[in-house]
């Protein structure tokens, strides 16, 4: 067995050589230290790992050392990195930062350096690893499955022939929910993509009596399949009526007259839990009701990350729809106590993170709407066309977005919104 000496290498720099007394090196992380008024305990935020540095003793000796010396010195002034063969760590790509230099007549013969290098790493910036656009698609995609996995856990149609037939009744008024919205929110929805969802919704309508009598993964199953494609609506019309859609159903089986209730029906009359087998109803009542509203939850952000957006300000608005329903779904898994809650908001927290990322991701290259002034005179939309964007076919634009009466004769001064580019 090689011992440590066999395995020294002749030290050198840019290809000087040069002998080492001795060496020194740093290495470690890069932290931010976070610490909050009121809290114990910091949180330290890793950066990174810390460039390394390399210090060593070295000397160059013989009768030519003024030779070695020089090429040592011309190697350290060079611009740019360079390889260095370390006696103890072996080669790598470095910059010099400091050569410090000192002979003495007294030791002919003889040149001292002090040598300080830094690794030279690779010349790019920080680059975003991942798209949070297909980050949120896949979260969504684990809050269904954790979803789906909760309510697995929960359901139970053990015990007479009601309690399924109440589950069933549940998941009907959430079915008939679904169907309400989608029908009633106007927008250009296509009517095929409209007719295949119904499909779904009626499909499942149907098979909800017989899976409700089963175990909880078959139903769960079947509430996927029914509300997914919810969010593929938004690519065949406005995506804000898609979001609003998923929105309305996320509300299903809130009490009547409150705020969170949906204004198209999904609300369910409360279960006494006066007996064991009510107290099961109730249990299978709230994982449905969580299972509907955070797959409809899901949906939402699978139809605002479809959507086409003409401006950061449109982006902006569903961005927010959606990122404020998500956060009442996870205090609302926040005040479960039971244990499978904990998997929820996880899952809900994932996806509200990489939904806020994704649309900053979405937003980097969107115009933004800014304030025109209408002059007192007759102003038509095709001059603030051409004068803005020097393109007469963005005077319907211009119309559409600020619902002008006459593209001939803008309001006269009135504030409009217009895109800056």
């Amino acid at each position: 067995m090689a011992s440590w000496r066999d395995k020294l290498q002749a030290a050198s720099f840019r290809g000087a050589a040069f002998h080492v007394r001795g060496h020194r090196a740093r290495f470690g992380r890069r932290q931010v230290i976070h610490e909050y008024p009121m809290r114990e305990l910091p949180y330290v935020e890793d950066l990174g790992r810390k460039a390394r540095r390399f210090t060593f003793e070295a000397f160059v000796i013989g009768a030519d050392y003024m030779a070695a010396r020089d090429a040592l010195i011309a190697a350290c002034e060079t611009e740019g990195p360079g390889t260095l063969v370390h006696p103890y760590l072996g080669s790598m790509q470095v910059i010099n930062e400091e050569c410090g230099e000192e002979e003495r007549i007294d030791a002919g013969g003889y040149a001292r350096f002090s040598l300080r290098f830094l690794e030279a790493g690779e010349a790019r910036y920080p680059s975003q690893a991942k798209s949070y656009t297909s980050a949120a698609s896949a979260s969504s995609s684990s809050l269904q499955e954790s979803s789906a996995s909760v309510f697995s856990k929960i359901y139970s149609a053990v015990g007479p022939a009601w309690l399924s037939a109440a589950a069933s009744g549940d998941i009907q008024a959430a079915l008939s929910l679904a169907r309400a919205v989608v029908t009633a929110i106007p927008s250009p929805f296509d009517t095929e993509a409209v007719s295949e969802f119904l499909d779904k919704l009626d499909a499942a309508a149907s098979a909800a009596e017989t899976a409700a009598t089963g175990d909880g993964s078959t139903l769960a199953e079947l509430i996927i399949e029914a509300i997914s494609g919810l969010g593929s609506l938004a690519s065949s019309g406005q995506p804000d009526a898609a979001v609003q859609a998923a929105l309305e159903i996320t509300k299903f089986g809130e009490t009547a007259g409150t705020s969170e209730a949906s204004i198209y029906g999904g609300t369910l009359a409360a279960v006494p839990t006066t007996t064991a087998t009510r107290r099961v109803q109730a249990a299978n009542r709230s994982a449905t009701v969580a299972l509907v509203r955070e797959l409809a939850a899901s949906e939402g952000v699978n139809a605002a990350l479809a959507g086409e957006y003409a401006s950061y300000q449109e982006a902006a608005a569903v961005r927010d729809q959606v990122l404020e329903r998500l956060d009442d779904l996870m205090l609302s898994a926040g005040a479960d106590p039971s244990p499978s809650s904990d998997l929820r908001h996880t899952a809900l927290r994932t996806l509200y993170a990489d939904t806020r990322r994704a649309f900053v991701e979405l937003g980097a290259d969107l115009a933004r709407e800014v304030p025109l002034e209408v002059g007192s005179g007759i102003t038509p939309a095709l001059v603030v066309a051409y004068d803005r964007y020097a393109d007469l076919d963005r005077a319907a634009e211009i119309t559409a977005r600020n619902k002008v009466r006459h593209p001939g004769a803008l309001p006269p001064g009135e504030t409009l919104q217009v895109l800056n580019a």
